[in-house]
């Protein structure tokens, strides 16, 4: 019955510090996100032309020309490709000014949890924000990153 009824106190550790080369790998990764940001968003505007443009000619074609018997409406398809197309589109919108509110957080070291999103919506772009995404998950999971972003 000698021993104490709790283990010994250690004095606790101080934070890691970020080093040269993490700040440096913070802010390269946070101009790397605002270029997929703006490659996302001329995707974004490439496919929204598609989604109008050739909606417009169906649609305007439809409306003096017969059709077959048994064939689907012009108007139909068009709108069909409109919305198929305007939905991806209006995705890569979302996802470019999430991409751009991630690269400003990393670059003020602020919001750990909307970098951590964007560097997960990355990953869904095969193989430049796959590349993107994985560097800036493994970054964030360094102890000093996270002091950094207030997170330890």
């Amino acid at each position: 019955m000698n021993q104490p009824p709790y283990p010994a106190q250690y004095p606790p550790q101080p934070p890691p510090a970020l080093t040269p080369q993490d700040e440096s790998n913070l802010n390269v990764l946070g101009i790397l996100f605002f270029v997929y940001a703006g490659m996302i968003g001329i995707g974004a505007l490439a496919l929204s032309a598609f989604a109008v443009i050739p909606a417009m000619l169906i649609s305007g074609a439809a409306a003096g020309s017969p059709k077959p018997p048994g064939a689907a409406p012009p108007l139909l398809f068009g709108g069909i490709f409109a919305a198929i197309f305007g939905l991806v589109a209006l995705f890569l919108a979302v996802k470019c000014v999430v991409m751009i509110l991630a690269g400003r957080a990393l670059g003020r070291r602020q919001h750990y949890v909307l970098v951590m999103i964007g560097a997960c919506a990355s990953l869904l772009t095969f193989p430049l924000g796959t590349a993107l995404g994985v560097c800036t998950i493994l970054m964030l999971q360094k102890p000093s990153v996270k002091v950094a972003f207030g997170m330890a």
